[in-house]
């Protein structure tokens, strides 16, 4: 989705860009994400937000490097996405996480090469 500006805040369609991306380049990624890259993939806010925090796990050097390249990409179609827009910024969150916390995760996106999940509701909610 664009905003008024033209620019690309992240969306869906971002995610299945990026999915392609990744496929093209022969890697595959799955992650446990949370915040509103989270909540968007599950249709339940249309808010901005320019970066996809994975929560879980670390993300490799590969899919760090594919990320910036993605980035770079967009820029040249004119498209506004932040080189550090999939990252790991909220990995200490986890030490706050319920044990078992994974035993409960859902889904949200599962594409060629990129699987997403998210928390459980209770869980997510809890790390807003």
């Amino acid at each position: 989705m664009d905003d008024e500006n033209g620019k690309r805040r992240i969306s869906r369609k971002t995610f299945e860009e990026f999915d392609e991306f990744l496929h093209e380049k022969g890697l595959s990624f799955e992650c446990v994400t949370i915040g509103a890259s989270s909540l968007i993939l599950m249709d339940v806010i249309t808010r901005d937000t320019k970066d996809c925090d994975v929560l879980y796990p670390g993300i490799p050097e590969e899919i760090k490097k594919a990320s910036v390249e993605f980035s770079i990409v967009k820029k040249v179609e004119k498209i506004e996405l932040p080189e550090e827009w999939f990252n790991n910024g909220p990995e200490s969150m986890r030490d706050y996480l319920p044990e078992g916390w994974k035993e409960n995760l859902q889904t949200i996106f599962d594409g060629k090469a990129l699987t997403i999940k998210t928390l459980d509701r209770v869980n997510l909610l809890s790390t807003n």
